[in-house]
């Protein structure tokens, strides 16, 4: 089971704008992220908005100018999990796929949904508008984060011998770009890489980088155990053990950004990274130069995946292990 997922996107609803392009990070990630997706960082003190409540394990989400997507991953009940979509102002729930293995992992483009089905090791697609759920790749490894762009969808196969898989959207046989990768947590891509984490207990992770088309692997950070990921223009961002750091796209000493508590899913726009804290029960920012965190939302259950607009902030509380007490929510940055 991964431990990180993100999006972002645009609506109008309860004392601002809402519009579109964004970001994405987490047990999934939807195609890194979009530097104009910016907006000047609202009151700490916004209101936060529930979409859905009484969800089964909400993880993964991501937003774009067809609504906001998440997985309800309904851990521990077999072939149980679902595809939600609501407006950008967190109207109209409605369940696009149901009977789903474990959900874990969720993009978007303008036309499809996307996502990872850890236990029945499936990766599924299905119109936005609704439809019947398409089968993109089986026999996978314990598939987990996915991200998509204008002709690929790229995910993890998240097990000791992991590896890093891209298909085209018209079709075909699957293409491992990077094998023997051990435990591959959260994806991100850009115009011309991919970018994803490798989880640890032992403190031997990396946050790994390679071209989109394959070759070789670079390792832009060594050690540690980093879990969700992010990008922009100039930076990868990342969440380790009890800390949110930065590292030069290209390599180069990593920079702390926050730290304390237990950060899993990050995401970014053009002046600020958001995270989810595990421990915390909260929604955090930061500048991306650093400084002190400002915390955007409490008592948020076991939270998980996270997702940009150029406004506005969405996330998935999980909750508990075969309850239905998760939700997702979102406020004003």
């Amino acid at each position: 089971m991964s431990h990180c997922g993100s999006s972002s996107n645009a609506a109008q609803s309860d004392g601002g704008a809402i519009d579109g392009a964004g970001s994405s990070s987490g047990g999934s990630s939807s195609g890194g992220t979009d530097a104009t997706a910016c907006s000047p960082p609202s009151d700490a003190d916004a209101a936060v908005t529930t979409i859905a409540s009484a969800q089964a394990n909400p993880y993964a989400i991501t937003v774009n100018a067809g609504g906001v997507f998440w997985a309800n991953s309904n851990i521990g009940v077999q072939s149980a999990g679902t595809i939600v979509k609501a407006g950008l102002d967190g109207s109209n729930p409605t369940t696009l796929a149901s009977a789903q293995g474990t959900p874990q992992g969720i993009a978007a483009d303008a036309s499809q949904v996307y996502w990872t089905n850890t236990t029945s090791n499936t990766v599924m697609a299905i119109p936005i508008a609704g439809g019947t759920p398409t089968t993109l790749a089986s026999g996978q490894d314990s598939p987990s984060a996915i991200t998509v762009d204008s002709t690929s969808v790229y995910w993890t196969n998240e097990v000791t011998s992991g590896s890093i898989v891209k298909l085209p959207l018209s079709g075909g046989t699957p293409v491992t770009l990077a094998a023997s990768r051990s435990y591959p947590e959260s994806i991100a891509i850009d115009a011309t890489s991919v970018y994803w984490t490798e989880y640890s207990t032992q403190g031997t992770g990396a946050v790994m980088k390679m071209p989109l088309g394959g070759g070789a692997a670079t390792t832009l950070v060594a050690g540690g155990a980093p879990l969700g990921i992010a990008i922009d223009a100039t930076s990868v961002y990342y969440v380790n053990v009890h800390d949110v750091l930065k590292v030069p796209i290209d390599g180069g000493a990593p920079v702390t950004l926050a730290t304390g508590g237990h950060p899993v899913l990050v995401a970014v726009d053009c002046s600020d990274a958001y995270f989810t804290d595990f421990s915390a029960n909260a929604v955090v920012r930061v500048a991306l130069s650093g400084g002190q965190p400002t915390t955007l939302a409490t008592q948020q259950t076991t939270l998980a995946g996270i997702a940009l607009s150029p406004t506005a902030l969405y996330w998935a509380a999980s909750g508990y292990q075969m309850q239905s007490d998760g939700n997702v929510a979102w406020r004003l940055k």
